[in-house]
């Protein structure tokens, strides 16, 4: 428990200096660690998920990775200055001397450089790529493609969060309105139970009637703990979303909301999913990274040239004669050309693989456009299907609602057998659980399809 309330701060705290949280997050929803219970809104549980999910941290820091390797990329551009220092222990030799003499004179000794065994240097490298045959410039490039399409891949991760917070919402919200209509129909029950068990007393009923009547009691009871037990994994399922202890309890405060009208047809989502959906875009990112990894392979095939300059500070300097046991300092300045003559090849095999990825993406590209235009389509339908559903769960509950009030009317008159209340009892529960699925079915169809539109 300690663990994880510390790594909620940890991530409250590195999410503040990247990006802007919102208003709640700084000071409520520390506070809502400390309580046993929370009341959370749909879009208060998307909020803390967002800031405190772990799989959604990590898609930050994937968008942090690539940022930096994009901003290393850049800096191959520019000119690089390198130090380097070294010392060296020589073997003694003998130094180095000439002797001679000439004729009538004595002979003559002349040390021209004595015998030094400690070497001592210290450079600064100055170097500058001229021209790569534009492999620097198309790998900038590439690199800024990737950054672009893993920042809509983190959008793509943000969209899935958020429908799988919603989901998990809602599924809870549907667990607990079942075991609350569990509770209203064994409340119902129970009463009958009492009605049947007055007519038994009175003699105006049998004692088959008192255990029918019971054994459904206890078919309700057990759904009842079923429900139970469904709100709360349902309530772990929420809570690891929101990266919450799994323990915590929420109360959902947002209601269904109404039905929408669908001013748009399944054409128009379709194009506006062209247009938002992250993974498409990331795909055209990815198509741009291609060609420019194409040319990079190709500038095996252009000469490569280059500029350094060196400065040294050497002790001795051995371009200084005679060399001495001092530091002495000299600099030289390089440009250097290099060209593939023959490779074997190797250069054109290098174009084909890159060429073959470009082709590769570009299908993907087409697939993933084939996928995204049928899954609007069928969120599309499965939306207008579930607003239809919606309708008929509707009539059947008032429908079910009518049948139970008149045949517990006649049953109380002694004018229907229990068997027919009992029928009814469970035609009112079964409609009014139709319903409520009716609503949050509506409810995730249209999350669903707000996703596969590319909209949050």
């Amino acid at each position: 428990m300690k663990t994880k309330i510390y790594f909620i701060v940890l991530c409250i705290f590195v999410l503040s200096s990247v990006f802007p949280l919102h208003a709640m997050m700084e000071s409520e929803m520390l506070q809502i660690l400390n309580q046993d219970k929370i009341s959370l809104t749909v879009e208060q549980s998307i909020d803390i998920g967002l800031t405190y999910s772990r799989s959604y941290f990590a898609s930050l820091m994937d968008v942090q990775t690539a940022d930096a390797k994009y901003k290393e990329t850049r800096t191959k551009l520019f000119p690089t200055l390198k130090f380097e220092g070294s010392y060296t222990r020589l073997s003694k030799i003998p130094p180095f001397e000439v002797n001679f003499e000439l004729p009538g004179t004595e002979p003559m000794h002349f040390v021209i450089s004595d015998s030094i065994l400690n070497y001592y240097n210290f450079q600064l490298k100055l170097s500058q790529p001229i021209f790569t045959g534009f492999a620097l410039e198309n790998a900038v490039k590439a690199s800024r493609m990737e950054r672009l399409a893993a920042k809509e891949m983190n959008a793509k991760d943000k969209s899935q969060l958020i429908f799988d917070i919603k989901n998990a919402y809602w599924s809870l919200v549907k667990a607990m309105e079942f075991k609350k209509l569990l509770d209203e129909n064994v409340t119902l029950v129970e009463s009958h139970l009492n009605d049947v068990q007055r007519f038994y007393n009175q003699g105006l009923a049998k004692n088959n009637d008192v255990l029918k009547v019971q054994v459904q009691l206890s078919s309700i009871k057990v759904n009842q703990l079923e429900a139970k037990h469904r709100v709360r994994m349902a309530m772990m399922a929420l809570n690891s979303l929101l990266g919450l202890p799994l323990e915590k309890e929420i109360e959902p405060a947002s209601k269904l909301s109404g039905i929408d009208n669908l001013e748009r047809d399944v054409k128009q989502e379709v194009e506006k999913a062209m247009l938002k959906r992250p993974e498409l875009k990331a795909m055209t990112y990815n198509l741009e990274a291609s060609k420019a990894a194409i040319k990079i392979a190709r500038s095996g095939k252009y000469p490569q040239l280059g500029l350094e300059a060196n400065y040294y500070m050497s002790n001795p300097n051995t371009r200084i004669m005679p060399t001495e046991k001092k530091f002495q300092d000299t600099w030289d300045i390089s440009l250097g050309l290099s060209f593939n003559i023959w490779n074997w090849k190797s250069t054109t095999y290098q174009v084909y693989q890159a060429d073959s990825q470009y082709r590769k993406t570009k299908a993907l590209e087409s697939q993933m456009k084939d996928m995204v235009t049928l899954e609007v389509q069928q969120n599309y339908f499965d939306l207008l299907q579930a607003k239809e559903k919606i309708d008929m769960s509707e009539t059947n509950v008032t429908q079910a609602q009518e049948n139970y009030r008149i045949t517990n009317e006649r049953f109380k008159a002694g004018l229907t057998p229990n068997s027919e209340l009992l029928d009814a009892e469970v035609f009112l529960l079964q409609a009014k659980v139709s319903r409520t699925e009716a609503f949050i079915d509506y409810e995730l169809a249209r999350a669903r399809l707000s996703k596969s539109t590319g909209e949050e």
